[in-house]
């Protein structure tokens, strides 16, 4: 009799473990991480759907495979931000890593040490983003509007200045692009009446020079 309780026992505990994931997926996901059982603990949560979960479990995975990477990545996104802190100082440096830095930084409220992050990074967004969330709007603005020039979309960097009324840096990108009836509406908003004027000379020789180009053509 003794032996059958026991039995009876014994698969009395499997059978609940093994359909622990059925009635209680969490439950089972954490009776997986105590057993260090990782990777089948992020299938059970992703299985059923809790994906912050499964991000948390990932970071934990991450680390035990020597990924700090990566860890820090999972706990990111998972909004983790004393395990991705505490993961960081294992990294090595990369560009992603520093993005990763200026993201954990930005959400710790530490903007010093985000734009930095973002400076090494080379990430103009992630600097504007930076100092929008610090308040100065009209850094961000600007910061964006080089973001744009840099990659050659003029158009979007004149909407950044104009956001911010910085008529003066509108009307010069303009003024590069040859736009020169829009530069001189932008100078003429900010003062500037020696460039208004600049450009209107500029209209009058692009003017003749069309008319003689006709002229030539009849």
């Amino acid at each position: 009799p003794g032996g059958v309780l026991l039995f009876l026992l014994l698969f009395f505990l499997w059978f609940k473990r093994a359909t622990l994931h059925m009635s209680s997926p969490l439950e089972y996901a954490r009776y997986l991480i105590r057993q260090r059982s990782y990777h089948k603990a992020v299938q059970v949560l992703e299985k059923y759907g809790f994906l912050d979960d499964k991000l948390w479990v990932s970071g934990l995975a991450y680390m035990k495979e020597g990924n700090p990477e990566k860890a820090m990545e999972s706990f990111l996104r998972a909004k983790d931000l004393e395990n991705a802190y505490y993961v960081m100082q294992f990294c090595q440096n990369s560009q992603d890593v520093e993005n990763m830095k200026g993201e954990l930084f930005l959400r710790m409220g530490e903007y010093n040490r985000a734009i930095a992050a973002y400076h090494t990074a080379r990430n103009l967004i992630g600097i504007s983003r930076v100092l929008s969330a610090s308040g100065d709007e009209t850094k961000a603005a600007r910061v964006m509007a080089q973001y744009y020039l840099e990659s050659r979309n003029p158009i979007a960097a004149i909407g950044q200045y104009k956001r911010i009324k910085d008529f003066e840096r509108a009307g010069l990108v303009y003024y590069h692009y040859q736009k020169y009836e829009e530069a001189a509406e932008m100078f003429e908003k900010c003062g500037n009446y020696e460039m208004t004027e600049r450009c209107r000379k500029r209209m009058g020789k692009r003017r003749t020079t069309v008319l003689a180009a006709r002229q030539g053509e009849e």
